[in-house]
């Protein structure tokens, strides 16, 4: 496989695919690098600092955005080794991963299985954003050396082929949660049951060291709560320099919060109305927490505990979703709420600078 093979299938995959490949370069440099290094000025996908800076003219970005569109289709020019020794020496794994798991949809993955398999890569649903960490890493270095390839496997990236080998399946309409009943929404082994539709269940997403930039408002929050409660400055490293419950809080709060955004791309590949019925649930958790997140507390740390208590006993009546058997738990009531506070809809602290 060639790396340019690789990031053209990566691309086709990301939901922002409509973009150009020089564009989705840039993006996914910025997901996978090091914080010290993403941004104009810093990550050199977006020009050398001395060719931008001081010129401030749309010519500058303009050529290097021309010159990231030669490197995607790597047909006349393949990307810089200056440029893959960068990223490669740059590389935040965890980012990466956190970018597969967040943009590339739960079917197109699964749909990725069988075509990877085909060329000889050994990989679950589980294992694909650390063998796809693997294959990028090893790209780059090999870019770094001058090699546009990662090994010696020819690639196929058609799906007709690697599955013409299996039984042929029914394919079923995706239908609307809105238009079934409660008792027509189940989790039956490990497949989400949707009317007649059916969609293999995503595995617990991995929870990244660093909390990933979609992620910090709530994060911020958290951390400075956390900190101010128990006499700390305020920082993630001090909070997990004192360790005990309250790092255990930062923790679990940000597993709930995975967990809910695993369930809302379940619920946003298998039915037409996935994305909607999710925020249906999303309000509906608001307008049952807000009397109590707006009630006077003894300190913020009391308001939050208040406030997930109240989200895991709340009434939840606009959508059929936490009435499905097997798939709507306590810890994705908690996880909403984490993320109402990461949508500024709640907030534990006045400032979270």
């Amino acid at each position: 496989m060639q790396m340019s093979e690789l990031i053209h299938f990566l691309h086709v995959g990301a939901a922002d695919a409509d973009d150009g490949g020089g564009h989705f370069l840039l993006t996914l440099s910025d997901e996978s690098l090091t914080d010290d290094k993403r941004g104009p000025g810093l990550n050199l996908l977006y020009g050398k600092p001395k060719d931008l800076l001081g010129h401030n003219d749309e010519k500058s970005y303009a050529h290097y955005a021309e010159r990231r569109q030669r490197w995607y289709t790597a047909t006349t020019r393949p990307m810089p080794a200056y440029i893959a020794k960068f990223w490669h020496a740059n590389f935040d794994r965890e980012g990466f991963m956190s970018y597969v798991d967040r943009q590339i949809k739960i079917g197109v993955r699964q749909d990725w299985l069988p075509i990877l398999r085909a060329n000889g890569y050994d990989v679950s649903i589980t294992t694909l954003p650390e063998t796809l960490a693997d294959l990028f890493t090893t790209g780059l270095a090999n870019l770094a050396e001058g090699r546009d390839l990662i090994d010696d496997r020819p690639w196929d990236t058609s799906l007709i082929n690697a599955t013409s080998q299996e039984p042929v399946k029914e394919v079923l309409q995706k239908q609307r949660f809105a238009d079934l009943k409660p008792a027509d929404i189940y989790v039956e082994g490990n497949e989400l049951v949707v009317g007649a539709y059916r969609v293999q269940m995503p595995a617990q997403k991995t929870v990244p060291t660093k909390p990933s930039a979609f992620e910090r408002k709530y994060t911020n929050q958290l951390i400075r709560l956390l900190c101010e409660e128990c006499g700390i400055e305020v920082s993630i490293d001090s909070l997990r320099e004192n360790g005990g419950d309250y790092l255990e809080d930062f923790n679990i709060a940000r597993q709930d919060y995975y967990l809910a955004d695993g369930l809302r791309e379940v619920m946003k590949d298998s039915s037409l109305d996935g994305e909607a019925e999710f925020e249906k649930i999303k309000d509906d958790t608001y307008s049952g927490v807000r009397p109590t997140h707006r009630k006077k507390h003894a300190s913020p740390y009391e308001r939050m505990q208040a406030t997930l208590e109240q989200a895991a006993n709340v009434p939840l009546t606009k959508s059929h979703v936490p009435e499905a058997t097997g798939l709507f738990h306590t810890e994705h009531r908690h996880g909403i709420t984490h993320m109402l506070v990461n949508d500024e809809r709640l907030k534990w602290v006045d400032d979270d600078n």
